[in-house]
């Protein structure tokens, strides 16, 4: 399943059947194989469904074993023999055909709420009890899957789709000033529990939430250890043999169609994923069809991605589809055709039709994020090494020389000098466009200081966890952001992987992404393997050169005259700056596009019939 829905009404009210089939009529576009909605007295379940399996079959949604408990789940689980051989333990019986929906229900009426301890994967879930009238929603350890909430003390939402939840019958969808703040000034927002609404929230990975009569509750059921256990490594071949079993495990657990998609950039990610998916058409699955995707635009930068990507295509014998941005589609030239629950920044044409093309052949699309974060060198892993393990440490530096020669190792002194000074790196600059009372009340700056997602927990692979780049990433690949039956997975986010690799030393395996390299060696072409890591924030933006070069589209400027724009931009003077667009850098230039999109996003949401005439 992908789209999922759930209300309890805490008054006893009986679910209004009218109601719950609007919310399932806005997750259709998820739904490409069936929907189904079900209610009882005071709670109520609907599913849109696609599925991520050949052995999937139409069945009575929500699930139920015995007519008590229900569930609905969106999930492709990536430990399904291991868990059925801890229900077995438990006393349910399973076959290899029973559904990851079934699964996770009989985990429940197994373990209770520590269901979610023995669960792996990409998964959200909500489990409805009546005898003990709850509610119970839980998202996988990274959050790879969304699951918004309301809650009042009338009733408690909750929906995989937050347009689902944002019109549905009595929500309160009142814009968050600290949202569109942290929209317009970072691009995206900077906590990851929070959406564009004040009052509708998102679960964030490793969380479930208890929905009781009285109150909900949500709580964490898992934290990454910051501090786990390094091994010493006497054979590096067999490390690099392990974590090839665990990426492959990682890759074919989210591998359950005929016909996949992967996403294939000129880097090592996306196309060790690949690497993994070919060989296994090639050996075990011969009537499986990849077909990879790739972006593109013109000139030197724009055109080595999808040159490597060939590389990689013709070596793997996989069908390769270049979306060229500026090739027949407008770069940012158009006003979107299409709007996002929440505003996205750039939205345009060519950008949609990657993930709309992706949808045409097949619902799975594989994506290489996270690679970055799991497997990247951090500079100053090695300093609180030593604190740690000073032995280990030291030794991890020999292998270092072994592997480099007497280059100088990246110990990380510069960044605790850095770090002591109390220097700050990450932040952003407050456009002086912004309304003075707006940044008075949000206080930007000071609010961010204190969110636990920084720049530092992002470099490190707990950021994966906590980090908000993550959580933007993944609503940025939903179906509802490409208007498309699809569902990008992340195999650098499996949970096995990633404690797998919470064990190896950073020096030296991490140090330019060696163990990645070393172990694609020979499955990958050399100028893919050997190549350097490219910094997207150093590189330009395709967009901003073809402005420079042709103007800023008109639209640009009648968008900024908005009066939805009011109550947070002062339009005119994003216009200005505009105008002047030859002497705007590129972080400048997102910022204003930023408040441009997001007044047409306002001017979107004001003329749907859900909220007549309003922008806030």
């Amino acid at each position: 399943m992908s789209g999922l829905f759930a209300v309890f009404n805490r008054s006893g009210a009986p679910v209004n059947e009218a109601d719950l089939a609007r919310a399932l009529g806005r997750m259709s576009v998820r739904g490409r194989d069936d929907s189904r909605m079900w209610h009882q007295s005071n709670a109520g379940l609907a599913a849109a469904v696609t599925f991520w399996s050949s052995e999937e079959k139409p069945c009575d949604l929500p699930f139920t074993l015995d007519g008590s408990c229900h569930v609905i789940a969106a999930a492709l689980l990536s430990n399904r023999p291991e868990l059925r051989r801890q229900l077995h333990g438990a006393g349910h019986a399973t076959t290899p055909e029973t559904s990851d929906a079934e699964l996770i229900l009989r985990s429940y009426t197994a373990w209770g709420e520590r269901c979610t301890e023995h669960l792996r994967g990409e998964f959200a879930a909500v489990v409805w009890d009546p005898a003990r009238q709850k509610l119970l929603g839980f998202v996988d350890h990274f959050g790879t899957l969304p699951l918004f909430y309301t809650d009042t003390s009338e009733m408690a939402v909750l929906s995989t789709d937050l347009e689902a939840i944002a019109t549905f019958r009595g929500v309160d969808r009142t814009l968050s000033p600290e949202a569109i703040v942290d929209t317009l000034i970072y691009g995206f927002q900077q906590s990851r529990s929070s959406t564009i609404y004040e009052h509708i929230h998102r679960l964030p990975g490793g969380h479930l939430l208890e929905v009781a009569p009285e109150k909900a509750r949500r709580s964490v059921y898992w934290t990454p250890d910051e501090w786990s256990p390094l091994r010493n490594v006497s054979d590096p071949q067999s490390l690099v043999d392990e974590f090839h079993a665990h990426l492959e495990r990682a890759v074919l657990a989210r591998a359950r169609l005929p016909n996949l998609g992967v996403e294939l950039s000129g880097g090592l990610d996306t196309s060790s994923i690949a690497q993994v998916l070919s060989e296994d058409a090639r050996n075990r699955r011969p009537q499986r069809h990849l077909r990879a995707f790739c972006h593109g635009f013109s000139g030197p930068a724009g055109e080595a991605e999808p040159a490597l990507a060939r590389q990689t295509a013709d070596h793997l014998g996989l069908d390769l589809e270049v979306l060229w941005q500026d090739r027949g589609h407008p770069l940012g030239t158009t006003k979107p055709s299409h709007f996002p629950p929440e505003p996205q920044g750039f939205l345009w044409d060519a950008g949609l039709l990657h993930g709309r093309n992706a949808a045409a052949h097949s619902p799975i699309l594989f994506s290489g994020h996270g690679g970055d974060m799991i497997l990247g060198y951090v500079e100053y892993h090695w300093m609180r090494q030593l604190r740690r393990r000073p032995m280990g440490a030291f030794r991890d530096l020999l292998t270092f020389f072994r592997m480099y020669g007497f280059k100088r190792p990246p110990l990380g002194l510069r960044n605790w000098v850095r770090k002591w000074q109390g220097a700050n790196e990450s932040n952003m600059p407050v456009p002086t466009w912004l309304r003075q009372d707006l940044v008075d009340r949000v206080a930007p700056l000071d609010r961010v200081t204190h969110i636990e997602t920084r720049s530092e927990s992002f470099r490190q692979r707990l950021g994966m966890w906590h980090s908000p780049v993550s959580s933007m990433i993944f609503s940025r690949t939903d179906a509802a952001y490409y208007d498309a039956p699809i569902r990008c997975v992340y195999p650098y986010f499996d949970f096995d992987l990633w404690e797998f690799l919470q064990s190896v030393p950073p020096i030296p395996y991490f140090v330019k992404k060696a163990l990645l390299r070393v172990d694609m060696k020979h499955r990958l072409p050399t100028a893919v393997v050997t190549r350097p890591k490219v910094h997207l924030a150093d590189a330009s933006h395709p967009i901003l050169e073809s402005m420079q070069i042709s103007g800023v589209p008109a639209w640009y400027f009648e968008q900024l005259k908005s009066p939805c724009l009011d109550a947070y931009v002062d339009g005119r003077s994003v216009a200005r700056r505009l105008e002047q667009i030859e002497r705007v850098g590129k972080a400048e230039f997102l910022q204003c596009v930023g408040a441009v999109h997001l007044g047409a996003w306002l001017e979107h949401r004001a003329a749907s019939s859900a909220a007549k005439n309003t922008c806030r």
